[in-house]
Parts: C-alpha cells; structure tokens; sequence
C-alpha cells in the first residue's frame, strides 16, 4: 500500500542499481542495464532483509548472486555498506530531516 509522507516513519527509498551481468538460474547471462528505482516505506520496522525483497521484486538475478547495497551520502561523505540492520537503522537516523535515503548496489 502507498504510505502517506505524513507518516512519523515514512521515508523514501531511492537506488540506483548499476549495470551488471546477470547470471540467472537457467544458466543464462543477462545484461542487467543501470536503473534507478523510489518508492516509499515505513523506516522502523524496515531491515536490510526487506530491502533486499524489495529490490528482487525490481531487478532480475540469479540465487546466487547478492547485491552489495551501500548507502550514498549525498553532502559529501562517500558511500557506506550496509552490512547488517544497526548500519540501516543508523543510515535512516541520520537522514530523519530529508526523509530520503540514497543507496547504491
């Protein structure tokens, strides 16, 4: 369901995905072009875990491939891996006043 951004914990998601070989299940390779995904979430019960179903629900890869998701620091200070949910939490502690958080895979 859409989230109003009245919401206390409303946030957007904003990723750029960039161009990658696709290794599929089938034993195919495809070409996966450089996207940008946004939509809009609720931060406080949001993990890592949910974000990588949300992103599988958008870009097509095999089993076992993982996307290397990092949180882009859009005033200057460089990309962080997310690693686990205390490196999410922080990401979205630290961008409460923009409501937005950038991320890169």
């Amino acid at each position: 369901g859409r989230i109003d951004s009245d919401l206390d914990g409303a946030f957007r998601l904003c990723v750029q995905f960039c161009q990658f070989i696709a290794k599929l299940n089938n034993g195919c390779s495809v070409d996966a072009p450089r996207k940008l995904f946004e939509w809009a979430m609720d931060y406080r019960c949001y993990t890592l875990e949910i974000l990588q179903k949300d992103l599988e629900a958008r870009v097509n890869w095999g089993s076992d491939q993982q996307p290397i998701i990092h949180e882009f620091d859009m005033s200057g200070g460089g990309e962080t891996k997310l690693v686990d949910d205390a490196k999410l939490a922080f990401a979205f502690s630290e961008r409460l006043d923009a409501k937005k958080l950038f991320f890169v895979c």
